[in-house]
């Protein structure tokens, strides 16, 4: 998981994104709505030619403010 996914899955306010435990995040139909859609997503961004063949619609990226950045 890249840090892209893992910020896009701690703004999701899912459940498992707070750890509590053992992670079962990868083993519920949440959590792979959750994964399986970053990663239709990254392989649509990353194989342009077989976006076409990947259902559903993109999930939109979060805006993630960075208050540390300059302006």
């Amino acid at each position: 998981m890249t840090q892209e996914q893992a910020d896009q899955f701690d703004a999701s306010a899912h459940p498992d994104a707070v750890n509590k435990g053992p992670d079962r995040t990868h083993l519920n139909p949440a959590g792979s709505a959750v994964f399986g859609r970053m990663v239709a997503d990254g392989l649509a961004r990353t194989c342009v030619e077989l976006g076409p063949d990947v259902k559903g619609a993109p999930a939109p990226m979060p805006v993630i403010s960075n208050p540390g950045a300059s302006k």
